[in-house]
């Protein structure tokens, strides 16, 4: 709509600089891989997903994600769980 609010979708940490995204996975429902991304940074949402598919706009509707965090320490950490993406 032109505000660029909630445009995509983000990984925010507590600091910038004390976390990356290792990896950032997108699926549809039936486990299908609609986007990856890897080495991504913490609060920088240019960097994450945008609701797309293959260069596409994606329809409406539930997807799963799958986040590995990387911590300066070099300790992972792995997260999952689904975001609702509107139109």
């Amino acid at each position: 709509n032109g505000v660029e609010l909630n445009d995509r979708f983000e990984i925010i940490g507590e600091t910038p600089a004390s976390e990356a995204v290792e990896e950032l996975l997108v699926l549809d429902r039936f486990g299908k891989l609609i986007w990856r991304g890897v080495d991504l940074v913490v609060g920088q949402s240019r960097q994450m997903w945008d609701g797309t598919g293959n260069g596409q706009p994606l329809p409406e509707g539930v997807y799963v994600y799958r986040a590995t965090i990387r911590y300066l320490d070099g300790e992972r950490q792995q997260f999952h769980g689904s975001v609702t993406l509107y139109r």
